[in-house]
């Protein structure tokens, strides 16, 4: 299975495209995604939803939406949904999702010796970022939550995942 981040927030599998529902299921599945194997809470899913429901109603609606990932995601894959105390964690290998490859490409060009390896690692990984995170779906929380974790996840002072990041100059 496959989580892209760019672009449009999908889940794939060796079938295509896997329905998850309606717009918050992606949203959802797409900060889990950027928060891999770390646990999400409840509330901070909320603020990406920009939900405007009252507190029992809105924990509820979280967990129709969780409960339908979990049932649309194959039994097959290791990729499950897990409950954590009061929020919610993405267990996935990071090569699962699209966002995490290409870090790790970068990285990797960061570490290459050899000027053609360096080169084609990091082409590959601004041919994945071909896209805004999150596309059209990006509510000003998910952005802002994005902006951080990719701050993180370069460890750079580039803090746009909204934009290719042709003009960062890598070491």
């Amino acid at each position: 299975m496959q989580i892209r981040l760019f672009g449009t927030i999908e889940a794939r599998d060796g079938n295509g495209s896997i329905a998850l529902g309606s717009l918050p299921h992606y949203r959802v599945l797409g900060v889990l995604a950027l928060n891999l194997g770390n646990v999400v809470r409840t509330d901070h899913l909320l603020q990406a939803l920009d939900s405007d429901l009252p507190g029992p109603l809105s924990r509820r609606a979280i967990q129709n939406v969780i409960m339908r990932i979990r049932k649309a995601i194959p039994r097959e894959d290791d990729v499950c949904v897990l409950t954590v105390g009061s929020g919610y964690v993405l267990n996935a290998a990071p090569e699962t999702v699209d966002l995490y490859r290409a870090v790790a490409l970068i990285h990797r060009s960061q570490c290459e010796d050899d000027t053609g390896e360096a080169d084609s690692s990091l082409e590959s990984a601004m041919e994945m970022w071909h896209e805004p995170l999150f596309g059209w779906l990006a509510t000003p929380a998910m952005r802002a939550m994005a902006e951080k974790k990719i701050s993180l996840l370069l460890d750079s002072e580039y803090t746009s995942p909204f934009d290719r990041p042709a003009s960062v100059r890598w070491p």
